[in-house]
């Protein structure tokens, strides 16, 4: 009788201590306006509508269920299959509201009412659907649309159909480039800090899951207080990080592979490699004087005029040369895809590190704007000035011209956000979203299938700078025009029905580093400029789910 009861007590001491309920003692239709002993409300203080269930392992299936205010299409749900699990994620709350939260196994049946009081971003003014036409399956459940804004708001969240915030990550720090995945029964984000030289991967309720911090050895010069990472980030399929920085002589014209603890692999600038490509030596600068500004000989003061471009390292002869702004890789070739915001799309082989191609618009000159600010000889018109590098670029169709987001797709298939001109030279063609080939043996390029998107008042959507392109798992793509409010979020078919279109109003109270840097890197009056930018975006599951995305 003692040894039982002292096996009894030792079972309450570990029951009590793992500090979890059973699904059966917790009592119907709780009203929570905190976390208690079950649910902890936003438990790592920067996800306000997430929350985490503590309970004992139900050893069956268990669903949890988030009511939805506009009908059953609404509801976000996702079950775990007879698991063993003591910690499940509660996804898809609203702002300032009781939420239905309904937990279920196949025989018990738990709701609670948890009441959420805060408030999203006060910049986040307005949220408009436009157009739904989305269909209504199994296989979209659980999707949300995902923002990345950067500038005065650095908030993360995504939107349902009804235009509602069903998520939401709070940061003091500006944040690039989401990168979704899905380990251990839940989903996961990386994404890069751009006020320092880390990856951080986060669960979707918030959690830290890991930290790849870059080395503290110094690279290209860079000053300590000016190393960051910014734009957009690659994970090989070894597990390391190609990720764009900058040199001493100008922002993103440095490109860095780095293992899981943050160890540089390999670091350089591509200036080298095209160089090395045309000249056989990568610090020959022959015939490319007016082109790559990356060595103490640069005859280039950006500095001349007293402006200092934000993120511009703060040295004499620095110039915004190359400005790459999105990574793609394909493993199969390990052929390096590279956004040159200034130029184009350049294609390098990673293993020889030589260039391939360049897609880029055959008639697009340097605005004049730029061309006084970085006090550009009057000879230096546009890559087509550049002799040796003619053999290089892609015929057969006409490229893009300031491009963000490209995406490598198979089978020499690629996707890009088409901006169509930084300095408002072509908004009556409007930005597009595009797929492209490439046929490397005869160097030519052919548009695969594109897109140009016309608003309510009939003129074309056009982002000067920024703004993302993917493909969803639904023979669709989606669009984001990032720069001017009410900022377009659209997705497409294959045959180019809309089936959805959400315009966002953020706006900000008061000027940021962003209106100081719009007029100096697009000096037009056609951008409306409010100190923040939609810089990439997703739609994607925030449970697990067998549809993915491509971004």
């Amino acid at each position: 009788m003692k040894n039982i009861l002292l096996i009894s007590l030792f079972f309450i001491t570990i029951s009590c201590g793992t500090n979890q309920i059973v699904l059966e003692k917790i009592s119907d239709n709780t009203i929570l306006t905190s976390s208690n002993n079950f649910l902890k409300i936003n438990p790592y203080l920067i996800a306000p509508l997430s929350a985490e269930l503590h309970i004992q392992a139900p050893n069956t299936d268990l669903t949890i269920t988030v009511k939805g205010q506009d009908g059953k299409d609404s509801d976000l749900s996702y079950t775990w299959k007879n698991t063993t699990n003591t910690i499940f994620p509660v996804l898809g709350m609203y702002f300032e509201h009781t939420n239905t939260i309904v937990i279920s196994t196949p025989t018990i049946s738990k709701t609670l009412q948890v009441v959420i009081t805060n408030k999203a971003a006060e910049f986040i003014e307005s949220i408009e659907v436009l157009v739904n036409n989305r269909p209504i399956n199994e296989e979209r459940k659980n999707f949300l649309n995902f923002l990345n804004p950067v500038g005065s708001l650095n908030d993360l969240f995504a939107t349902d159909n009804y235009g509602k915030i069903r998520w939401y990550l709070s940061s003091t720090d500006e944040l690039h480039a989401m990168k979704f995945n899905t380990t251990n029964d839940e989903v996961q984000f990386s994404i890069l800090n751009t006020t320092s030289p880390e990856v951080l991967t986060y669960n979707m309720v918030g959690k830290l899951i890991n930290t790849v911090k870059g080395s503290k050895t110094p690279t290209y010069n860079v000053k300590e207080a000016d190393k960051r990472y910014h734009h957009d980030f690659f994970y090989r399929d070894n597990g390391n990080i190609i990720i764009l920085d900058k040199s001493q002589y100008g922002v993103e014209d440095a490109i860095l592979e780095v293992d899981t603890k943050g160890n540089i692999v390999q670091a350089f600038q591509i200036g080298d490699w095209i160089r090395k490509t045309i000249n056989n030596d990568p610090k020959d600068n022959t015939g490319l004087e007016n082109f790559i500004f990356d060595s103490e000989s640069n005859p280039i003061d950006e500095y001349a005029s007293g402006i200092r471009y934000p993120g511009m390292p703060d040295e004499q002869n620095a110039i915004d040369w190359a400005h790459i702004n999105a990574v793609s890789f394909d493993e199969a070739t390990s052929t390096l895809y590279l956004s040159f915001r200034q130029h184009g799309i350049f294609a390098f082989d990673y293993n020889t590190q030589t260039l391939k191609w360049i897609f880029m618009r055959k008639d697009y000159t340097i605005p004049s704007g730029n061309r006084i600010f970085y006090n550009l000889p009057e000879s230096m018109v546009y890559i087509y000035d550049v002799p040796a590098l003619a053999p290089y670029i892609l015929k057969g169709m006409n490229g893009v011209d300031h491009p963000h987001a490209i995406t490598f797709l198979s089978n020499n298939q690629f996707m890009v956000f088409d901006n169509s001109g930084d300095d408002g030279n072509f908004p009556e063609e409007g930005s597009r979203l595009l797929v492209f080939s490439v046929d490397e043996t005869t160097m030519t390029a052919k548009s695969e299938w594109e897109y140009r998107h016309i608003n309510s008042d009939g003129k074309l959507a056009y982002s000067q700078i920024v703004s993302d392109m993917d493909k969803t798992p639904f023979n669709s793509y989606i669009g984001i025009f990032g720069t001017a409010t009410p900022f377009p979020y659209i997705e497409i078919d294959n045959n180019k029905k809309v089936l959805f279109d959400m315009r966002l109003n953020l706006v900000a109270k008061g000027a940021g580093d962003s209106d100081v840097a719009m007029p100096i890197a697009c000096p037009t009056a056609r951008l409306i400029q409010n100190g923040i930018f939609v810089y990439r975006g997703d739609y994607t599951s925030i449970y697990p789910s067998m549809y993915k995305s491509i971004d």
